[in-house]
């Protein structure tokens, strides 16, 4: 019987950090002026107007112990700009959130669906 918890034990002990370890995201992913994003895909395909020199992005972490990166007032040029906001959990784990944001003065502010994040 001893041989079986000692067994039981190791197992658990070497399982430990992958069941207490999980992958972090974002609860909520927003850019002003778009709108709240779909927190379960992690590209987004986006366009604003000339009337913005940059993107204000919100992203609030889904365990307020994780750290979250590369989101606030982000300056943008003219073209494609390529945001990466970052998630990340203490034991080094981490989720790239990446907006491409097109930045164009003859656009409108819009996305293909703030739900898909494709065109």
């Amino acid at each position: 019987m001893k041989k079986n918890y000692l067994f039981l034990g190791l197992i658990l002990i070497l399982f430990m950090p992958i069941i207490v370890s999980a992958k972090p995201t974002l609860s909520q992913l927003n850019v002003a002026g778009i709108g709240d994003l779909n927190v379960n895909r992690q590209t987004y395909y986006l366009s604003l107007t000339s009337t913005y020199d940059y993107a204000t992005i919100k992203a609030v972490p889904s365990d307020s112990s994780y750290t979250v990166t590369g989101d606030g007032k982000v300056n943008l040029t003219t073209g494609n700009n390529k945001v990466i906001v970052s998630v990340a959990n203490n034991s080094g784990e981490k989720t790239d959130y990446i907006l491409n944001i097109n930045f164009n003065q003859n656009n409108t502010n819009s996305s293909d669906n703030p739900n898909t994040g494709a065109f």
